[in-house]
């Protein structure tokens, strides 16, 4: 994103991985809660698709031609991802065998840090070439197919049972037998005239 364009400058430009940083904290808190209701794949669509339409308004804001119109579309493109980086760790973590969640993890996370290297490549050429905007709406194309299979196979990975979190006592729960089996063995100490004579 060139400074400069959009009547924005450099600093303010900046604030748009501001907006994205918001937007996924938002988002991670809204699909945390939501995970407790929906199967996750279910909600990585949902967030997909979200990010979807962000990235399309993202690309529109050439033609807005506004810089606050970008800024929202990347906040809603953070929360858009945040139901990957809630719902898909949690799910290698529970879902993988043992000796290979390390791996999967490692895969996941390397990801991150690979694209966005990537992304800076591909967005130069893309802006170089045909515009800015068309580096969103191509990964948009992309994107899409996937998203529809997210929602596909989302039907055979239902609502987690969430027994631990459920079945569990309550702190006071807890305290309450505590205090119960400590009164059943405790004995009270014999006063002092006892103990002397």
């Amino acid at each position: 994103f060139p400074a400069g364009f959009l009547g924005c400058t450099v600093d303010t430009a900046r604030l748009l991985q501001s907006a994205f940083i918001v937007g996924l904290a938002i988002g991670s808190s809204v699909f945390g809660h939501m995970v407790h209701h929906h199967g996750r794949f279910f909600l990585t669509g949902l967030g997909c698709t979200i990010w979807l339409i962000a990235v399309i308004l993202s690309g529109l804001a050439h033609y807005a031609d506004s810089y606050v119109f970008l800024c929202f579309a990347r906040m809603l493109s953070g929360v858009g991802e945040a139901s990957l980086q809630v719902n898909i760790p949690p799910w290698i973590q529970k879902t993988a065998p043992a000796t290979e969640k390390g791996i999967w993890l490692a895969i996941l996370f390397t990801a991150i840090p690979v694209g966005t290297a990537t992304g800076y490549a591909y967005s130069s050429i893309m802006a170089e070439n045909l515009g800015w905007q068309w580096a969103y709406f191509v990964e948009g194309i992309f994107m899409a197919p996937l998203i529809c299979f997210m929602f596909f196979i989302s039907p055979h990975f239902p609502v987690e049972d969430h027994k631990v979190a459920n079945s569990s006592s309550s702190s006071s729960e807890v305290a309450e037998r505590a205090l119960s089996k400590n009164n059943d063995t405790y004995q009270a100490p014999k006063p002092y005239s006892d103990i002397n004579t």
